[in-house]
């Protein structure tokens, strides 16, 4: 009798494995097919425009410049800009500004461009003007400049460059630039009127207050030929300045990119199949809601939910964003509702859970067009306030009734 018993037992359990096998095959079956795709982000000519203010604080660095005392060789400056993000990773700026720029000469021999002929060799013509203005110059002298400059930058942004998770409204925006520009020094207190072409790289890092009104600080060096402040014949290959800047950035008419994915016509063909035979396995029901009480409101919790990789904001893109849809169509079918974005700090720390919450925002908004007033975003222990389990690393959705 017990060996028989003994016999039924394995026999159910042998069973129950095979069952479970084969549940597990085929939700692995439906949820890993590889779909090798290209992706296109596109958008409007007028889409992703920003502007740029800035006051500028600037330092040249030429022949003799470090003889003189920092604060005296840093001049104020503006910088207005227009730019437009072409793609998630690059875009372009064009930019206007300059003012002053303070150097110095020691009084050593020089040649100053543009006054040998006329003023016979080795005349200073900066001497000249402080001797007319009665002002010594034997143990050096200022050079006083007032110039203007166009940039054209290429502008790379820093995040989106090395992530494959395109981020569009992220809190904090990381740039790095590099750029040609065309300087004007212009006839005024002794110096002479100069052309010259110059080369820019730099950084910018903006906080973003708002979806459109954000702080930027820039820093950028600037280098151009050796007689831009008109000396020649020093030794000196090229000079340059450093420009310090702050303000203000406004992005202008709409901003994000329609997402498209490039698959072959096979994987398309294979991915319908798919799709046709779940439609007909899977009934297609209302989407469930977990309900709580909460200050004297009735919360509901919709179900579906969005599983990060432990310890990061990324996510399987082919499996999570199905998710995603389906709070976008629930968005779309009731436009009088406003959905909380929760970041579950069930198993991880609150820093993290909002960081991801912020980054399924982003995509309700850039990827399917969800107005950002619709949607908030929070951080909750989601397993103890409605009671569930299985939601840790998890993105929810709640609405309050």
């Amino acid at each position: 009798m017990k060996k028989i018993i003994a016999i039924f037992m394995i026999g159910c359990s042998v069973l129950g494995a095979y069952a479970q096998q084969r549940r597990v095959e085929t939700a692995v079956r439906y949820d890993s097919i590889n779909v090798d795709y290209r992706t296109r982000y596109t958008s409007s000519f007028w889409d992703n425009f920003y502007l740029q203010g800035s006051f500028a604080g600037r330092v040249l660095c030429a022949e003799e410049d470090a003889k003189m005392d920092f604060g005296d060789r840093l001049q104020p400056g503006f910088q207005l800009a227009v730019g437009k993000k072409l793609f998630p990773s690059f875009g372009v700026r064009l930019s206007g500004g300059g003012m002053r720029l303070q150097g110095w000469n020691t009084g050593k021999p020089g040649i100053y461009k543009g006054y040998a002929n006329w003023l016979g060799d080795g005349v200073d013509p900066l001497k000249e003007y402080y001797k007319q203005q009665g002002i010594p110059t034997d143990d050096g002298y200022k050079q006083q400049i007032k110039y203007y400059e166009v940039n054209a930058d290429f502008v790379v942004d820093l995040y989106n460059a090395f992530h494959k998770q395109k981020r569009f409204n992220r809190r904090w925006d990381y740039e790095a630039f590099v750029g040609v520009g065309f300087l004007h020094m212009c006839r005024w207190r002794g110096m002479t009127a100069n052309n010259k072409v110059s080369f820019r790289l730099g950084g910018m890092v903006t906080y973003n207050l708002t979806s459109r009104l954000g702080v930027n600080v820039e820093l950028a060096g600037v280098a151009t030929d050796a007689t831009f402040d008109g000396e020649i014949g020093k030794n000196r290959w090229f000079d340059s300045y450093v420009s310090g800047l702050i303000g203000l950035r406004w992005r202008v008419g709409r901003q994000g990119y329609k997402v498209v994915r490039l698959i072959s016509q096979e994987q398309y063909t294979v991915l319908n199949n798919n799709i046709s035979k779940i439609r007909r396995e899977v009934e297609e029901i209302s989407m469930p809601l977990v309900n709580t009480m909460e200050q004297g409101r009735r919360i509901g919790l919709l179900l579906p939910s969005v599983v990060f990789y432990k310890g990061q904001v990324e996510y399987n893109e082919e499996l999570q964003l199905v998710n995603i849809f389906k709070i976008a169509r629930f968005m779309d079918e009731h436009k009088e509702r406003k959905v909380v974005v929760v970041g579950n700090t069930s198993g991880t720390d609150i820093a993290l859970a909002r960081k991801r919450a912020e980054f399924v925002k982003d995509v309700l908004v850039n990827r399917y067009s969800i107005e950002p007033s619709r949607l908030s975003v929070r951080v909750q222990n989601v397993n103890e306030a409605f009671n569930v389990i299985g939601y840790d690393q998890a993105v929810n959705f709640s609405i309050a009734e």
